[in-house]
């Protein structure tokens, strides 16, 4: 009897079960320190439609409400829960779920063109076979208190790795220049540097600098910002998943969202275009398949 006092629960109850015919059930209980209610009580299985539900919220929630059926599902198949997107689009309905992206409006903003002879050597090929072979770049406006500030990202084309970022109040070749110096990996490695003919990306510095590292340089037709795609999808989410409704005290406040979007970028989020892996990921496999 004393072993079965120490004992777990479900032991408990056999034993209660076993002996019930000799002793009553409350001086059982109670012998062995439980109520009758907990002897009685019978846990609900979860069912798989309920499983289903938990985590398409909880996944839904994880990823700060902007992910799709399409990525959910690979979420809950990492659950080994097989769930069409029809049915999650379902569930999504009925708890109220709608991704950011659901409305999402495209806007191109005018501004004066960079007029250099300079080709397009992308050309719209966004698929690249090797880490650092093309980097993309392009600024955004955000607004910080009642001023407007400028963020400049530049993207790896391989794995969509932000690998660089600035804020600032001018929006200037100055900054754009910062931005490459701060890549986090070596200049030199990088094959092509291609950006829009904002007129930020025209000055000496900046030109200076790629000839110094052998880093040719792209720029995309005159008003055709979809030669620029990625950097513009890459703001696009950095607006809908990071700075949306925030507000903005001062530079500080906005360099630290952004710095947490980047984690959450690199590291965390899955992405369509690489097989719903992180480009932390995609950087890691490739280097170790370059390794073997």
């Amino acid at each position: 009897m004393f072993k079965v006092k120490n004992a777990d629960m479900e032991t408990k109850r056999h034993f209660i079960n076993e002996n019930k015919e000799r002793y009553s059930i409350s001086a059982l209980c109670q012998t062995l320190g439980i109520s009758r209610g907990t002897y009685y009580y019978e846990p609900q299985v979860c069912t798989f439609d309920e499983k289903v539900r938990y985590h398409v919220e909880n996944e839904f929630k994880k990823s700060k409400g902007i992910y799709g059926a399409r990525k959910l599902k690979v979420k809950l198949k990492e659950q080994k829960l097989i769930v069409s997107r029809q049915k999650i689009r379902r569930i999504m309905k009925e708890l109220g779920l709608v991704s950011k992206y659901t409305q999402a409006i495209y806007k191109v903003e005018s501004q004066s063109c960079n007029e250099a002879a300079i080709e397009n050597l992308l050309n719209r090929q966004f698929k690249t076979k090797n880490l650092l072979e093309v980097v993309v770049s392009d600024l955004t406006r955000v607004k910080v208190g009642t001023k407007s500030a400028y963020i400049c990202f530049i993207v790896d084309l391989y794995n969509r790795e932000i690998i660089s970022f600035t804020c600032s109040f001018k929006k200037d070749a100055k900054m754009v220049a910062e931005t490459l110096e701060k890549v986090r990996y070596n200049l030199q490695d990088i094959q092509i540097f291609h950006t829009d003919r904002g007129t930020e990306f025209a000055n000496y510095r900046i030109s200076e600098l790629l000839q110094k590292h052998q880093i040719k340089r792209s720029l995309s037709k005159k008003g055709c910002p979809f030669d620029n795609a990625v950097a513009e999808a890459t703001f696009k989410a950095l607006k809908k998943e990071g700075v949306e409704g925030e507000k903005f005290r001062n530079l500080k406040d906005l360099h630290d969202k952004i710095y947490e979007f980047t984690y959450w970028w690199n590291y965390e989020r899955i992405h369509a275009s690489l097989d719903y892996r992180t480009p932390f990921e995609v950087r890691n496999q490739r280097l170790a398949q370059a390794n073997t």
